[in-house]
């Protein structure tokens, strides 16, 4: 295989090749031709990718202008190969049509996406069952299915789940956070003696979530910390281990990586995109717990600036921001702005 370049083979749900589609990689903006009648493409990557990185990738078009949906990697990442052996080293990617009812027959796929989706955010931006029905309904809106259809395929597979990663995902779904927590160190002890780093990966990472939902905050912090040691610069999983690291009272430790992670998706996304914004509120929130509230204030008041912007003013993440300051100012003796923003985010939610 060429330096440089990514072999993908792209298929359906049911394994058939899918000719004519044109994949890229996010942030390198590198566009391979269109797939041939075997679902094999090459995409050229940029000059300081090596194997063992990982690239995101994208549906850029088809050729008869179907819709198509990336379905595995459910996190639409993939491994860069070694570069030596076209036959051995490739990636596959799995993708479906809207409304296809082929993915329910992968549960655990749509459990992931679930899962991740419905991460902590930062300290204080804890997730709510209502906000774990929206990431079940976004997911449904994105594939076309009910969200009944979704929640009832992941419930039913954990019924028949034997891997421990499979017990442990569908747990995690669940909100069964032990048994999530057991199944998935337990995945993590089997999947370390001999799987690929993906899978490694993945158990690391569901395990630091589940963890840290369960409030295990420096058991938490190894698990994530795991993970970043196999994808590094991964600013979710970065955001995750100083979140946790911050929970855990470790405020030196957890500063340098909320700063990488508000450093990478301001380069990335831009310094207006909703994720910057929660970045600067899980620094704003470390700064504030470690008595630093000039800089804690100056953080908050630019993400909400952000999410006013981008979100709208009565959307529930600024209702977030505002209890968060309202707690700041609470700590500095400043009451009156504290209950406005608290009347402010008490509104917000009431209207939702």
């Amino acid at each position: 295989m060429p330096e440089g370049i990514l072999v993908v083979h792209v298929a359906s749900p049911q394994g058939q090749p899918i000719p004519g589609v044109q994949l890229s990689t996010k942030g390198e903006d590198s566009t391979g031709s269109p797939t041939d009648v075997a679902g094999k493409t090459r995409i050229k990557l940029a000059p300081q990718t090596r194997p063992g990185n990982w690239v995101s990738l994208q549906v850029v078009g088809t050729l008869d202008g179907k819709n198509l949906i990336i379905l595995s990697p459910w996190d639409a990442r993939a491994q860069v190969p070694p570069f030596e052996n076209e036959e051995e080293n490739y990636v596959t990617v799995v993708l479906c049509k809207p409304a296809d009812r082929a993915p329910l027959e992968y549960p655990e796929l749509f459990a992931a996406k679930i899962n991740a989706a419905s991460a902590a955010k930062s300290g204080t931006e804890r997730i709510t069952e209502r906000e774990r029905r929206s990431a079940l309904i976004q997911l449904s809106r994105e594939y076309r299915l009910e969200p009944e259809e979704i929640d009832q395929a992941i419930h039913a597979w954990r019924k028949e789940a034997k891997a421990p990663f499979e017990k442990g995902l569908a747990a995690l779904y669940a909100r069964d956070l032990t048994e999530a927590s057991q199944q998935l160190s337990k995945s993590l002890g089997e999947r370390e003696l001999g799987e690929s780093q993906p899978k490694v990966l993945e158990a690391a990472f569901f395990l630091g979530q589940s963890l840290c939902e369960e409030g295990r905050y420096r058991e938490s912090a190894d698990a994530f910390r795991k993970a970043a040691t196999l994808r590094e610069d991964d600013p979710v999983i970065l955001n995750a281990l100083g979140l946790s690291l911050g929970q855990a009272g470790r405020y030196a430790e957890a500063e340098p990586h909320c700063k990488r992670t508000l450093e990478i998706r301001e380069q990335a996304l831009g310094p207006e995109h909703p994720d910057v914004a929660t970045s600067l509120n899980s620094l704003a929130e470390l700064y504030r717990e470690q008595g630093k509230y000039m800089e804690a204030e100056l953080l908050h008041k630019r993400s909400l600036e952000i999410r006013e912007k981008v979100l709208g003013p009565e959307h529930p993440d600024v209702a977030i921001i505002c209890q968060n300051m309202a707690a700041l100012y609470r700590q500095t003796g400043k009451e009156d702005e504290a209950k406005r923003l608290e009347a402010r985010a008490k509104k917000i939610r009431s209207n939702q």
